[in-house]
């Protein structure tokens, strides 16, 4: 398949509307078919392109819909706010409620990604989550406010994305515990799980890996020296770390390789045992870990939210899962660096905001948004050539998609813990959720060739 440019499509296929039943997302698109994405990359108006060109008459599905989800949840049903209790003892408290019309309108990116979808899905999405919400009745129950109102004074953190227990951890348990699982059982913490958090989906982020959060990390035999320890702990308290340098690494003989991610001899450095990536990989997910292999990615500098797949915000809908980015260019305001709100990678997020959770493929946010609710915490990743950053993907990301007049090309190397992978429930969606989530195969991150276990313990 070979790409399409604007004056190479026929014109009159150049405005075609799609079929009245297809709202399309393109993102959704290029990862549904194998030949599209290796034609195509993430490049969303070749996708578009070749969509209007051939693939709606392939009869090719263009759209994010699930099947699974049955129709009858888009029944018409009253607002959330509206079906909370009334007598509660609770006067003043102003009940979340991520699933409202008004909400979903703030949400989303309308201008990049979903210019084509967002309106026509809008009121499905608040449907199906809001009738689901009203039949499972767990909000006419005043132990939620309740438990919402305690938790509020304990220091909860709520945002319109999601929800940070990172205080109440600490002030009901401590920071950091021998477990860091005190909050599954928590009764009020059960409560708003109920809610907002009942899905396959996030029942995995709550009892796989937000454990590891809150879990003390041994000294790894005692072998970091005092600047590892600190970019340890910065790292951990933000979610992220910028590298100005990673140790090891010969950048001339990174570009004489070229694109090369197969057994890259100047890349082995970083994965000895002993590197600083190594060992932070290792503290941060405070368990055996394994390597998912490595990427080359390169971003042009005209590139917007409509043609890269991710340049808008979101979280990668994974929850605890790191990649490290090794810079083969400078990243400098002259570039589309990765911006990252420090801090949010503890955040239990919202279902509208998570890839995989409703209607698939809806993770793109409103950037007027996140930037009133986390702009002082966001973080361009500025470094030079050989140096780079490390980040948990489960922090709120960008690109920032402006004044770029220099590509960035980057190595990607991919990281979770052992555990991650073993326990992250793959299968289709299914009842056990109302059909409202489910990870596919090849994501979060998926089965790599050249996958490898790093033993915490052991090694």
């Amino acid at each position: 398949i070979e790409p399409l440019s604007v004056a190479e499509t026929p014109v009159g296929l150049r405005d075609v509307a799609p079929p009245p039943a297809a709202v399309c997302n393109w993102s959704c698109y290029l990862a549904r078919y194998p030949d599209l994405k290796a034609a195509f990359g993430e490049n969303l108006e070749q996708a578009e392109q070749h969509w209007k060109h051939s693939g709606h008459q392939e009869a090719r599905d263009c759209t994010c819909e699930e099947p699974g989800i049955p129709d009858a949840l888009e029944a018409s049903v009253p607002e959330v706010q509206d079906v909370v209790v009334a007598d509660c003892p609770v006067r003043g408290l102003e009940f979340p409620n991520p699933f409202s019309r008004e909400v979903l309108r703030e949400l989303y990116d309308h201008d990049g990604l979903y210019a084509n979808s967002i309106v026509f899905n809008l009121g499905k999405i608040r449907r199906t989550w809001e009738g689901l919400l009203y039949r499972r009745r767990v909000l006419q129950n005043c132990d939620v406010v309740l438990a919402l109102s305690r938790l509020l004074k304990d220091g909860l953190l709520l945002t319109p994305f999601g929800m940070d227990f990172s205080r109440v951890q600490s002030s009901r348990y401590g920071a950091l515990t021998a477990t860091g699982s005190e909050l599954v059982e928590d009764p009020d913490v059960v409560q708003l799980r109920k809610v907002y958090f009942w899905t396959r989906v996030s029942k995995f982020y709550w009892e796989v890996d937000m454990p590891h959060w809150y879990r003390q990390v041994g000294d790894l035999q005692g072998d970091l020296s005092s600047r590892e320890r600190n970019i340890l702990a910065a790292f951990r308290r933000d979610g992220f770390v910028l590298i100005d340098h990673w140790d090891g690494v010969d950048v001339e003989r990174l570009m004489q390789e070229g694109r090369r991610t197969k057994d890259n001899p100047a890349l082995e450095p970083l994965l000895r045992p002993g590197s600083l990536l190594r060992k932070l990989v290792r503290g941060y997910l405070g368990a055996d870990a394994s390597y998912h292999g490595v990427q080359y990615f390169e971003l042009r500098p005209d590139a917007t939210r409509r043609t890269y797949v991710n340049g808008a915000w979101h979280h990668d809908g994974c929850g605890t899962r790191l990649k490290a980015f090794i810079y083969l260019t400078d990243v400098d305001e002259q570039t589309l660096p990765t911006c990252i709100a420090a801090g949010t990678h503890r955040t239990h997020w919202y279902p509208p905001t998570n890839y995989f959770q409703g209607i698939f493929g809806h993770n793109k946010l409103n950037a007027t948004t996140v930037h009133k609710h986390y702009g002082p915490s966001i973080t361009k990743m500025f470094a030079p050539r050989g140096g780079g950053f490390l980040f948990d993907t489960n922090a709120l990301h960008a690109a920032c998609m402006t004044g770029a007049t220099k590509q960035r090309d980057v190595f990607i190397l991919d990281f979770a813990s052992v555990e991650h992978m073993e326990k992250l429930p793959r299968m289709k969606r299914g009842p056990d959720d109302d059909y409202m989530s489910a990870w596919t195969p090849s994501l979060c991150p998926g089965s790599h060739p050249e996958r490898i276990r790093w033993d915490f313990v052991h090694h």
